[in-house]
């Protein structure tokens, strides 16, 4: 018999072993007793997309005229976890998102103060930034795909905003959003 199995038979002639049992699960019956539990959480995590415009200029210099320097002021803000940007022709957006528990209140504040302190340093041409602020909320529950070998893409943008419709009437729905297909007249 190995080491295992003397700790095995050990542990099963013990007087101690029904104690030490029954210790155990009322820990864990206390354990789960006392811990908090709410049926919906809420969590915060703010996160905040700044949109920034310089009509008539290309991706690459929208990235280096726009986003970086975005990028490095958003880093200094105290509370950010993760910046991130996209740039194309003409626009950049840049997305902050702050450490969970962060106020979101809070959070806007402190980027509109440091998109206002640095106005001055914006490139000739560029419009102001728009700060457009989500939440864990805004994340999508459900996404559907249709696809058909029978049907073109028009008619399933159809199909889809008359299913878009339906499901605007469910209660609780937030906002809905159709994508794809070209937009033409609905029917």
């Amino acid at each position: 018999m190995g080491i295992s199995g003397r700790i095995a038979k050990a542990f099963l002639q013990s007087k101690l072993t029904p104690l030490v049992t029954l210790a155990s699960l009322v820990v864990g019956l206390l354990g789960i007793m006392a811990t908090p539990r709410e049926e919906e959480p809420q969590i915060s995590v703010p996160m905040i997309d700044v949109i920034a415009a310089l009509p008539g200029a290309g991706a690459r210099e929208v990235e280096n005229l726009l986003a970086r320097p975005l990028e490095r002021r958003m880093w200094e803000i105290p509370g950010v976890d993760h910046v991130y940007a996209m740039s194309s022709e003409g626009y950049t957006m840049v997305t902050v998102r702050f450490k969970v528990g962060e106020d979101q209140e809070r959070s806007i504040t402190k980027v509109q103060a440091k998109l206002l302190s640095a106005m001055d340093q914006a490139p000739d041409g560029a419009m102001p930034p728009l700060v457009k602020p989500h939440s864990i909320d805004d994340v999508p529950v459900m996404t559907l795909t249709l696809s058909s070998a029978r049907y073109s893409s028009n008619e399933l943008r159809q199909v889809a905003v008359h299913l878009e419709d339906e499901i605007r009437t469910v209660i609780d729905v937030s906002e809905t959003l159709v994508t794809g297909g070209r937009r033409g007249r609905s029917w």
